[in-house]
């Protein structure tokens, strides 16, 4: 139980962005111990999806929230990570910064977010 606070933080960590061994260094401990935590918390991607994706970005939302995501991507028929990616995409191009959405989500012929 007492290092419930420390893991807390190196979990604070990597989902802001840190890497594994940065957190390593600055805990003291080894990048094998810093994942165990970071995967116990939930935090580890799958081992690379079909997609072949191996990076992620986790974003901490309200279940309510989370269940309208996924019924809204239900909706036009794409998963919710596509929905969301490509609504931040949508926001961010809407903004002025030039990002594109990866090629999975433009073969979406059932629905066109970027579009309108």
């Amino acid at each position: 139980m007492a290092n419930v606070k420390r893991d807390q933080a190196i979990c604070d960590l990597y989902r802001d962005g840190a890497t594994q061994d940065v957190i390593a260094v600055e805990f003291g401990l080894s990048e094998s111990r810093v994942g165990q935590i970071i995967k116990r918390a939930g935090l580890l991607p799958p081992k690379r999806a079909a997609t072949g994706r191996t990076r992620f970005t986790a974003l901490h939302l309200s279940n309510e929230a989370k269940e309208a995501l996924r019924a809204e991507a239900k909706k036009d028929g794409v998963s919710m990570s596509a929905w969301v990616a490509a609504l931040v995409t949508k926001e961010l191009k809407d903004r002025g910064i030039d990002c594109e959405i990866k090629k999975f989500l433009e073969q979406e012929d059932a629905w066109l977010p970027l579009e309108g």
